[in-house]
């Protein structure tokens, strides 16, 4: 949910994230997060338009860290494997 400062309205931004504390990237103008599914898909949301992209899939993603640059050319993310997790870095995926 989104509170408007303006005028006080309530406005749900995201349906579902994952996790009781969900994980989100700022970069600029736009809201990342992962959403629901088994496997979950990396969102791109534009908080002036409330335009909501899929950028594709956060493969293993264990759902505790999400960090995007600055510039939305790069995310850091947990991933699950074997024995452990990795920290995985994608670069210019726009």
């Amino acid at each position: 949910m989104a509170l408007t400062l303006q005028d006080g309205t309530l406005r749900t931004v995201v349906d579902c994230v994952r996790n009781s504390q969900p994980v989100f990237g700022v970069a600029t103008d736009d809201l990342y997060y992962g959403d629901c599914a088994p496997e979950p898909a990396l969102h791109r949301l534009d908080i002036s338009s409330g335009s909501d992209e899929t950028l594709g899939t956060l493969e293993g993603w264990w759902g505790n860290a999400l960090t995007v640059s600055p510039d939305g050319k790069t995310v850091l993310y947990d991933r699950r494997v074997s024995g452990g997790s990795d920290i995985v870095l994608i670069e210019n995926f726009r």
